[in-house]
């Protein structure tokens, strides 16, 4: 297992392909829209909170209208720096701007086997193939579901899936598959066991 991670780091090298005022305008714009057109969220409880927070809710169209005062406050409670945490502290991640990361990709549904070069149905045991390979190199900083275990019962795929990778790796899971109220509260389950508890589990977010 590869202790160290490799970062593109450099408070020097800045890529800005917007001005700020190019920003400010994709900005106001979107406050705009949010506001006027709305967004749909195809979720009782979703729109339940949204109205909660004073925000117009359409329950009919599952639409929700919110003016840009209840979105710029929303923003000033996101932390602006930090930390996506892993099995092993070393490999922590601080989103602070200044970092860079690769991470696998995809949750593809086929992959060419290693063994014989086919193409082929991807199954759980890839999953955890990949985690392994990815948790020796450094160049890989976190595992995002790389292949569909499509050998596992749709209905908990996604669970076997982040299980076989963090079996195979220490470093930060995320997951791109977890498409329910069920699946998320068993996730988080798994997570909290592997933090230690559910303080420890805030402290040290190791799924995302």
């Amino acid at each position: 297992m590869s202790k160290l991670i490799k970062s593109i780091t450099n408070p020097k090298l800045q890529l800005e392909i917007l001005t700020p005022q190019e920003v400010k305008r994709i900005h106001d714009a979107t406050l705009h829209i949010i506001a006027n057109v709305g967004v749909r969220f195809p979720s009782k409880r979703a729109l339940e909170i949204w109205e909660s927070h004073g925000a117009s809710v359409d329950h009919d169209k599952m639409i929700v209208k919110a003016r840009p005062v209840l979105i710029e406050e929303a923003l000033k409670t996101c932390p602006p720096v930090y930390t996506l945490a892993a099995r092993d502290p070393a490999q922590d991640l601080p989103l602070d701007g200044n970092h860079v990361y690769v991470g696998t990709d995809g949750c593809g549904v086929e992959v060419l086997d290693i063994q014989n070069g086919q193409r082929r149905t991807s199954r759980l045991q890839d999953v955890a193939d990949i985690a392994r390979l990815a948790d020796a190199t450094e160049e890989i900083a976190f595992h995002w579901v790389p292949v569909s275990a499509q050998d596992m019962p749709p209905e908990t795929r996604g669970l076997h899936e982040i299980k076989a990778i963090w079996e195979n790796s220490t470093k930060h899971v995320q997951t791109e598959s977890i498409y329910n109220v069920h699946e998320a509260r068993a996730a988080i389950e798994m997570a909290i066991a592997i933090a230690g508890s559910k303080e420890a589990l805030r402290q040290r977010p190791v799924l995302s």
